[in-house]
Protein backbone atom coordinates (compact mmCIF):
# COMPACT_ATOMS: atom_id res chain seq x y z
CA UNK A 1 0.00 0.00 0.00
CA UNK A 2 1.95 3.28 -1.12
CA UNK A 3 5.09 1.06 -1.06
CA UNK A 4 4.53 0.72 2.54
CA UNK A 5 3.86 -3.17 3.62
CA UNK A 6 2.65 -4.72 7.37
CA UNK A 7 5.49 -6.48 9.06
CA UNK A 8 8.01 -4.27 7.07
CA UNK A 9 10.24 -1.30 9.47
CA UNK A 10 8.70 2.06 10.01
CA UNK A 11 11.70 3.13 7.25
CA UNK A 12 8.99 2.62 4.69
CA UNK A 13 7.42 5.65 5.04
CA UNK A 14 10.32 8.18 4.19
CA UNK A 15 8.97 6.20 0.42
CA UNK A 16 5.52 8.31 0.59
CA UNK A 17 7.23 11.46 -0.14
CA UNK A 18 5.59 13.44 2.42
CA UNK A 19 5.33 14.00 6.62
CA UNK A 20 2.41 12.86 8.34
CA UNK A 21 -1.00 15.40 8.58
CA UNK A 22 -1.82 13.78 11.94
CA UNK A 23 0.28 11.64 14.71
CA UNK A 24 -1.14 10.04 18.24
CA UNK A 25 0.27 7.86 20.74
CA UNK A 26 -1.66 4.56 21.38
CA UNK A 27 -0.19 2.38 24.28
CA UNK A 28 2.77 0.86 22.60
CA UNK A 29 2.16 2.08 18.86
CA UNK A 30 1.90 5.32 16.73
CA UNK A 31 -0.71 6.07 13.91
CA UNK A 32 -0.15 7.73 11.65
CA UNK A 33 -1.66 9.46 8.87
CA UNK A 34 -0.71 10.71 5.29
CA UNK A 35 -2.59 12.61 2.67
CA UNK A 36 -1.71 11.05 -0.84
CA UNK A 37 -2.43 12.18 -4.01
CA UNK A 38 -6.12 12.05 -5.18
CA UNK A 39 -7.28 13.03 -1.89
CA UNK A 40 -6.75 9.40 -0.24
CA UNK A 41 -5.27 8.91 3.15
CA UNK A 42 -3.04 6.72 4.29
CA UNK A 43 -3.11 5.40 7.86
CA UNK A 44 0.19 3.87 9.42
CA UNK A 45 0.21 2.31 12.88
CA UNK A 46 3.52 0.72 13.92
CA UNK A 47 4.80 -0.50 17.06
CA UNK A 48 7.24 2.38 18.77
CA UNK A 49 10.16 -0.09 19.94
CA UNK A 50 10.36 -2.56 17.36
CA UNK A 51 9.38 -0.16 14.33
CA UNK A 52 7.53 -2.87 12.77
CA UNK A 53 4.27 -2.05 10.76
CA UNK A 54 1.48 -4.12 12.09
CA UNK A 55 -1.64 -2.43 10.43
CA UNK A 56 -2.12 -0.41 7.32
CA UNK A 57 -5.56 1.31 6.27
CA UNK A 58 -6.53 3.61 2.72
CA UNK A 59 -9.44 5.85 2.72
CA UNK A 60 -11.10 7.06 -0.30
CA UNK A 61 -10.96 10.65 -0.47
CA UNK A 62 -14.01 11.27 -2.53
CA UNK A 63 -12.52 12.10 -5.64
CA UNK A 64 -13.30 9.96 -8.85
CA UNK A 65 -10.76 11.16 -11.01
CA UNK A 66 -8.12 9.45 -8.54
CA UNK A 67 -9.95 6.56 -7.39
CA UNK A 68 -7.38 4.06 -7.52
CA UNK A 69 -7.14 1.40 -4.54
CA UNK A 70 -4.02 -0.56 -4.04
CA UNK A 71 -6.06 -3.37 -5.44
CA UNK A 72 -5.00 -3.96 -8.92
CA UNK A 73 -8.07 -3.64 -10.63
CA UNK A 74 -10.17 -2.08 -8.00
CA UNK A 75 -11.45 1.97 -7.61
CA UNK A 76 -12.95 3.45 -4.62
CA UNK A 77 -16.40 4.26 -5.52
CA UNK A 78 -16.52 2.03 -8.52
CA UNK A 79 -15.82 -1.51 -7.88
CA UNK A 80 -18.80 -3.38 -7.02
CA UNK A 81 -18.87 -5.44 -3.88
CA UNK A 82 -20.19 -8.17 -6.59
CA UNK A 83 -16.90 -7.44 -8.13
CA UNK A 84 -15.00 -7.74 -5.42
CA UNK A 85 -16.70 -11.59 -4.68
CA UNK A 86 -16.00 -12.26 -8.31
CA UNK A 87 -12.39 -11.29 -8.67
CA UNK A 88 -11.50 -12.83 -5.33
CA UNK A 89 -13.91 -16.03 -5.03
CA UNK A 90 -15.78 -15.74 -2.21
CA UNK A 91 -17.99 -13.42 -0.04
CA UNK A 92 -14.85 -13.39 2.16
CA UNK A 93 -14.71 -13.77 6.09
CA UNK A 94 -16.10 -11.85 8.78
CA UNK A 95 -14.46 -11.72 12.32
CA UNK A 96 -16.76 -12.59 15.33
CA UNK A 97 -16.40 -9.50 17.30
CA UNK A 98 -16.90 -7.33 14.64
CA UNK A 99 -20.41 -7.55 12.30
CA UNK A 100 -20.16 -7.85 8.68
CA UNK A 101 -23.07 -5.12 8.64
CA UNK A 102 -23.04 -1.75 10.61
CA UNK A 103 -25.75 0.98 10.33
CA UNK A 104 -24.21 4.31 8.74
CA UNK A 105 -24.80 7.99 10.46
CA UNK A 106 -27.10 8.84 7.72
CA UNK A 107 -29.51 5.44 7.67
CA UNK A 108 -27.30 3.69 5.35
CA UNK A 109 -25.04 0.72 5.96
CA UNK A 110 -21.26 -0.34 6.09
CA UNK A 111 -20.96 -4.05 4.36
CA UNK A 112 -17.46 -5.93 5.15
CA UNK A 113 -15.92 -8.55 3.78
CA UNK A 114 -11.99 -9.20 4.91
CA UNK A 115 -9.93 -11.71 2.63
CA UNK A 116 -6.68 -13.08 3.68
CA UNK A 117 -4.13 -11.59 1.50
CA UNK A 118 -1.93 -14.37 -0.54
CA UNK A 119 -1.67 -16.69 2.32
CA UNK A 120 0.51 -13.94 4.03
CA UNK A 121 -1.81 -13.89 7.20
CA UNK A 122 -2.22 -10.35 6.27
CA UNK A 123 -6.14 -9.70 6.25
CA UNK A 124 -7.48 -6.84 3.68
CA UNK A 125 -11.18 -5.92 4.28
CA UNK A 126 -13.31 -4.09 2.31
CA UNK A 127 -15.42 -1.82 3.11
CA UNK A 128 -18.49 -1.33 0.62
CA UNK A 129 -21.40 1.65 1.69
CA UNK A 130 -24.64 1.14 0.37
CA UNK A 131 -26.68 4.55 0.63
CA UNK A 132 -29.70 5.13 2.49
CA UNK A 133 -31.83 5.66 -0.36
CA UNK A 134 -30.65 2.31 -1.20
CA UNK A 135 -31.72 1.06 2.13
CA UNK A 136 -35.18 2.23 2.68
CA UNK A 137 -36.75 1.12 -0.15
CA UNK A 138 -35.20 -2.66 0.23
CA UNK A 139 -36.35 -1.93 4.00
CA UNK A 140 -40.12 -0.79 3.00
CA UNK A 141 -40.40 -4.09 0.44
CA UNK A 142 -39.27 -6.30 3.57
CA UNK A 143 -41.40 -4.70 5.82
CA UNK A 144 -44.52 -5.53 3.44
CA UNK A 145 -43.63 -8.50 2.40
CA UNK A 146 -43.66 -9.86 5.58
CA UNK A 147 -46.93 -8.16 6.79
CA UNK A 148 -48.46 -10.09 3.18
CA UNK A 149 -47.56 -13.35 4.75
Amino acid sequence: MSGVSVGGDRQQLVSIGSRPVATEAMGPHTIEKYKLSGGNELSVTYHRASGKIVYLETDWGGETAEAFSDFEGFKFGKTTLSEIRTKLGSNGMSFKDHPPVTPTPDGGLALFNSYEVNGSGNIATFVTSVSAVTVNPSRKRAQTQTLAT
